[in-house]
């Protein structure tokens, strides 16, 4: 093809099939689905696989057709992509990698959308602490890509109306700042 890559190399419509469709569990798991999400799908279409206007058709209608079907859960379309592309660990990787930036395309990665997320990685026989190093390496590298993330730390909250204490260099000189609560990552 264009890219290089050998017959055997290409994606397998079971393959596409299955990872668009657990995109589309994974984007209405907080019961819509954003525009940002949309925007996210259009970049993993345009930047990562190079889609033509037929595949593009193909893997939005995937996408769309689950987030809108209640008959199978995220977990049906996982087995079906581990069986499809014969459990190779850098395409399991790869779909991990795609439903932490899909879930993160908001800003903010609801306690829904990390549960459904490690539903894939118990299908994948990734370990349970794998998702912090994964959600750090794909979430946060991609910030500090887009948006020049300078650093991270901890803090606490000091009332129930979310007052938080951290340290100077934490927020020194930020223009935006993450808060990660229970699972969700929100807007401080």
């Amino acid at each position: 093809d264009a890219f290089g890559r050998s017959v055997q190399d290409l994606p397998t419509e079971k393959e596409l099939s299955a990872f668009f469709s657990c995109l589309g569990k994974l984007a209405i798991a907080d019961g819509e689905v954003s525009d940002q999400e949309i925007d996210q799908l259009g970049e993993l279409l345009e930047g990562h696989h190079g889609f033509d206007d037929k595949g593009k058709k193909f893997a939005l209608k995937k996408f769309k057709k689950a987030s809108a079907s209640r008959k199978h859960g995220i977990e049906h379309y996982a087995e079906q992509y581990k069986g499809a592309v014969a459990e190779i660990y850098e395409k399991l990787n790869h779909m991990l990698e795609a439903l932490c930036k899909l879930a993160f395309a908001d800003r903010v990665v609801t306690k829904e959308e990390e549960a459904e997320i490690r539903k894939v990685m118990k299908v994948f026989e990734f370990p349970e602490e794998a998702y912090q190093v994964l959600f750090a390496r794909t979430v946060i590298g991609d910030a500090v890509a887009k948006h020049g993330v300078q650093g991270y730390g901890s803090g606490f909250f000091i009332t129930s109306s979310g007052y938080a204490i951290t340290n100077h260099h934490v927020v020194e000189g930020a223009s935006r700042v993450l808060v990660r609560v229970e699972g969700a990552l929100l807007k401080a």
